[in-house]
């Protein structure tokens, strides 16, 4: 990956994350967790689409619900099993998109919470 490529990725991510957030501001109240995390969570649910880039699984696209947006990533839930450190792009309705990397993944009733760390 070029050094521009790299620039271009992460400003886009970086914007399209802060306009989210100032979205998820508007509807919840931050949560530091009792400052336990570097920055602060806000709630925000909406639908998105999940399409893994790198991996076995390249190129499968699900579809998922976001929960929860800080500055250094968000919390989803989705039905496909996601590994640790797989490359994401994350688009939400409007076609704004960010990448991250999964953190974790963990198996739930009926779906898996992600956790994913933006990439900017």
């Amino acid at each position: 990956m070029t050094a521009a490529l790299k620039k271009a990725i992460t400003d886009t991510t970086r914007n399209v994350a802060n306009k989210w957030i100032n979205n998820a501001r508007h509807w919840s109240k931050g949560d530091t967790f009792c400052g336990l995390r570097r920055q602060p969570r806000y709630q925000w649910h909406t639908p998105i689409t999940v399409e893994i880039l790198e991996g076995d699984n390249a190129g499968t696209t699900c579809y998922a619900n976001s929960h929860d947006i800080s500055l250094g990533g968000l919390g989803l839930s989705c039905r496909c099993d996601l590994n640790a450190g797989t490359l994401l792009c994350i688009t939400d309705d409007n076609g704004d998109a960010v990448f991250g990397r999964v953190r974790h993944c963990s198996k739930h009733i009926t779906t898996y919470k992600v956790g994913v760390e933006f990439t900017c």
